[in-house]
């Protein structure tokens, strides 16, 4: 209801205050306990995901996409955005400082339902960010456990909240104008949706739509092998 999602924004909103203020070796301490977490459970998560989401274990399938997102998290939480100097000479001195910027909303698909969310989250959090997370609905379970893996690596409950919503609930969330960034990946049609949303809140946007499995098979291809092939990628 909208009682409890003005809750669990408001709760995102007061931990930026502290997490935001964390030094860049605490966030990546923090990234890294989560990475490790992640690496720990990957195989009860591949299990869960191929339960949950239909995708084999093997090959292209729950395993392939764990290591991806191990590999992902390891990889964010080694970057670090130090202070840029952009002038220094008789002139003057011109630094750039990089600031978090609030309340990140992130909404994934369900075909990668922990790999893309590691996408989302990671470089939020480890740049200070508090993050809420809407899952797709066909792999709520597999997000479920994703987000216990990050609260057991130690980040704290309130800067990283799973939330159970549809996309009208959604909707209504993003216009209320609570969040500083929104990250989105699923259909065009969705996309336009949460931008119409987002109109007039000055949030910014990543919107990753479309481009569902494209595929080329030339003339010369082994066509049983370039069938199996696509229908790997394609899960």
């Amino acid at each position: 209801g909208a009682a409890e999602l003005d809750k669990a924004v408001a709760a995102a909103e007061r931990a930026f205050e502290t997490w935001s203020q964390k030094s860049d070796a605490e966030l990546q301490a923090a990234c890294a306990a989560v990475t490790k977490k992640i690496e720990e459970h990957s195989e009860e998560l591949a299990k869960l995901i191929t339960l949950e989401q239909g995708k084999p274990l093997n090959g292209l399938g729950s395993r392939w996409e764990m290591g991806g997102a191990v590999a992902w998290a390891g990889y964010t939480t080694s970057l670090s955005l130090p202070v840029k100097v952009l002038q220094d000479n008789e002139q003057g001195r011109v630094e750039l400082h990089r600031k978090p910027v609030g309340v990140v909303g992130s909404i994934t698909p369900w075909n990668f339902p922990v790999m893309i969310a590691i996408w989302h989250i990671m470089p939020a959090l480890r740049t200070g960010n508090t993050v809420v997370i809407k899952h797709a609905s066909q792999t709520l379970l597999v997000g479920e456990r994703m987000v216990r893996a990050f609260v057991e690596a130690g980040v704290p409950d309130d800067v990283f909240i799973n939330l159970f919503l549809d996309h009208q609930t959604t909707s209504a969330l993003i216009a209320a104008g609570n969040f500083n960034f929104i990250n989105f990946t699923g259909s065009v049609e969705g996309g336009r949706s949460i931008e119409r949303a987002a109109a007039g809140t000055f949030a910014g946007l990543g919107l990753e739509l479309g481009g569902k499995d494209p595929g080329y098979v030339m003339e010369d291809a082994d066509l049983d092998a370039a069938v199996d092939t696509l229908m790997d990628g394609a899960t």
